[in-house]
């Protein structure tokens, strides 16, 4: 598949159900993404690293992970295409990144520059709702997750 079909698949992606963007809006925006390809065992971000691009998976699976000063590995969440990743954090304060992302199998993803990404989607209302819907989305998952696990904890302990 070239460039524009997985720009094509970034934007049904981001904009979910309810398409705030299309393809054609979306092309207009100037955003440009690189296609990039990671092997098996590379990192996308490094933790203690800067971390300025956000990344779309295409195809594949990766893992955030950390290292302790220790040298103790931690495995923080796993994530498979179709889906955005980066360090949130890193990206938006401009700091280094706390965990890694590595590629379990191969990966291929559009990668944007973060800042450029944000001024776009600030310029764009639509854009811009379709971020704001994608972030409610993440915490929406995340709550759930933490719910399941509370539970699961709660249960150990009764």
């Amino acid at each position: 598949m070239s460039l524009q079909n997985y720009m094509g698949d970034f934007v049904q992606f981001f904009s979910g159900n309810n398409l705030s963007i299309d393809s054609a809006s979306f092309d207009k925006f100037g955003l440009k993404a690189k296609l990039k390809h990671y092997q098996k065992g590379q990192q996308l971000i490094t933790q203690g690293q800067t971390a300025p691009k956000l990344f779309f998976l295409v195809k594949g699976f990766v893992r955030y992970m950390s290292v302790s000063p220790e040298g103790k590995e931690f495995t923080q969440a796993f994530v498979c295409a179709p889906s955005i990743t980066g360090s949130t954090r890193a990206m938006t304060r401009n700091v280094d990144a706390l965990f890694s992302i590595e590629a379990l199998d191969d990966v291929i993803c559009l990668e944007f520059e973060w800042q450029v990404f944000f001024v776009h989607m600030q310029l764009q209302p639509g854009f811009m709702a379709a971020y704001n819907r994608y972030l409610k989305t993440c915490l929406l998952k995340k709550k759930s997750v933490n719910m399941l696990l509370y539970k699961k904890a709660l249960n150990s302990v009764i």
